[in-house]
């Protein structure tokens, strides 16, 4: 840069010097400075009051500073040239180069006039560099819009308009005006900082069931206003399920509407059950929101990985359920291997034997007594404890489950002691026969009709016919059954079953999680197409 901006035909070569060998950096700004003060330039004076060569001679000047009072092996400019070559061939980054910068300078004499950091050395020495100018070009690159042609508007060849792309993209509301400096409009789908905070504020108050993804509230960043340290899988929740919550009061319609396709897309072919049907509507629904996608976001959002979407539906068609095929398992299998690499000089072998003393350990702890305590034996997050095999009873009553929390008493209201009969005995193996009989009293009634006046009446007729028939009875104990649930109960504000935690409003208060409510898969689906 130095040597091609001073111009190697204004350096004179000395006699018997052979021309490979380039100056140094001293004896190139000394000789070019020269012909400057001996030969008289035409039009030197409007040359002396330019901006650009009062600055280049700032840095010429450096190159006869010493670094410091006596110094006779580098200058201000040489030194600071010497640095940032090293910068550049090193690749060091900006901060530890100002700590090197910073030590150099504490070894030097007081009075040492070295630039302090990157950005002064790199203002000294930019003005050696060539001039950059932008020269527009015509579209089917017919023409340089340079010289004469500066401020032409139309190709003079293929007379298409020089600002064409302002035609083509037909926005303008993004036309920028080159001549100003001031912001630069928005685009439509980006949001500003008062949108940001509402989304940013609305995700850190959101509460999930426990284990259905990470705590969000630890990935926002408030201050920037931005999500940050994001996993795999709360990306999919935020893509299938949040995005078209998020922003449907914060991004035009179009905008809107067109990402939250793509998410019912993404969160369709991503489902564990798929239909042949859908997946061809799919198909056929990509396209068309790729093309919506193109006139919102910029060509630069686009790569291979949007394209991928157009044969995701083929893939599930042919290869059946993503879940069965992504790289998560693999990839979370690959950091459980990576942990076993002890000796990083033989990072194969390492991991090899490791993995041989887990496959032996784990065969051998099948075999183990059944108070020692392994891995295999851990129980689940949300385990629900054993069934006791003892008990002769009800099918009903010894299913998977255990509570949690402080035991308390209370008394059934009226409503709920109703309500727990009628859930016991319409759900019990054992007095289904005693249900058909009483489903074909009534036959002639409609549905909706005959489900209300069950709820209300089966209890009672099943305690009149087990009552008159006690004798001809299989199990003795449903005329136990018949009676009902005793008016005093233990409560637990937490139970654990089937894999899932669940607990009382009240209990859930002051957590992140929120496992409690349970919701119909016909009122879920309302509420989903109310969105």
């Amino acid at each position: 840069m130095i040597f091609d901006a001073a111009a190697p035909n204004l350096i004179p070569e000395p006699h018997g010097a052979s021309s490979s060998c380039p100056p140094t950096v001293e004896q190139m700004f000394t000789t070019y400075a020269s012909p400057l003060e001996e030969v008289q330039v035409p039009g030197v004076d409007e040359i002396v009051n330019n901006e650009t060569y009062l600055k280049f001679q700032e840095v010429l000047s450096a190159a006869d500073e010493p670094l410091w009072t006596g110094c006779d092996k580098h200058t201000k400019l040489s030194f600071t040239a010497r640095l940032l070559n090293i910068k550049a061939e090193s690749n060091l980054s900006e901060d530890n180069f100002n700590k090197v910068v910073q030590a150099i300078e504490e070894a030097l004499p007081q009075d040492n006039i070295l630039p302090n950091d990157f950005y002064s050395m790199k203002k000294l020495t930019k003005e050696l560099g060539l001039p950059v100018e932008r020269i527009d070009v015509c579209r089917d690159g017919c023409m340089l819009y340079w010289g004469d042609d500066a401020d032409a508007n139309v190709c003079r060849f293929c007379n298409q308009d020089r600002k064409d792309m302002r035609l083509i993209c037909k926005r303008p509301t993004l036309d920028v005006d080159e001549s100003s400096r001031g912001p630069k409009p928005k685009a439509i789908y980006t949001l500003n900082k008062e949108q940001r905070r509402v989304v940013c504020e609305w995700l850190k108050s959101l509460r999930f069931p426990d284990g259905y993804v990470s705590n969000l509230g630890r990935c926002i960043d408030m201050k920037e206003f931005k999500l940050i340290g994001l996993k795999s899988h709360d990306c999919h929740i935020f893509m299938e399920r949040l995005i078209p919550i998020a922003f449907k009061e914060l991004l035009p319609n179009f905008v809107w509407g067109t990402i939250t396709e793509l998410s019912i897309f993404l969160h369709d072919i991503s489902s564990t059950v798929l239909r042949y049907s859908q997946m061809e509507k799919l198909e056929r629904d990509i396209p068309i929101i790729l093309c919506n996608l193109e006139r919102i976001f910029p060509p630069s959002f686009f790569d291979s990985m949007e394209h991928l979407l157009v044969h995701l539906p083929y893939e599930a068609k042919v290869g059946g359920p993503v879940h069965f095929r992504w790289m998560y398992p693999f990839e979370r299998f690959l950091y459980h291997l990576k942990k076993k690499v002890k000796n990083k000089a033989h990072v194969e072998a390492s991991i090899v034997n490791a993995y041989i003393v887990e496959e032996v350990t784990t065969f051998a702890s099948y075999y183990f007594e059944p108070h020692i305590q392994t891995k295999r034996r851990r129980p689940g997050r949300n385990d629900e404890g054993p069934i006791d095999p003892n008990t002769n009873i009800f099918s009903i009553f010894n299913y998977l489950g255990r509570p949690s929390g402080q035991c308390k008493q209370r008394y059934l209201t009226d409503q709920e002691w109703r309500a727990a009969q009628t859930y016991v005995l319409l759900n019990c193996p054992e007095v289904s026969p005693y249900f058909e009989i009483f489903q074909n009293l009534y036959s002639d009634m409609p549905t909706l009709e005959f489900d209300r006046f069950c709820d209300q009446e089966f209890a009672p007729w099943f305690k009149s016919y087990v009552y008159d028939n006690q004798a001809h009875l299989e199990h003795q104990m449903l005329f136990h059954l018949s009676w009902g649930p005793k008016a005093m109960v233990r409560t637990w504000p937490a139970y654990f079953i089937n894999g899932y935690n669940f607990h009382t409003q009240e209990y859930g208060k002051g957590k992140t999680t929120m496992n409690s409510g349970v919701i119909r898969g016909e009122t879920l689906s309302l509420q989903i197409l109310a969105l």
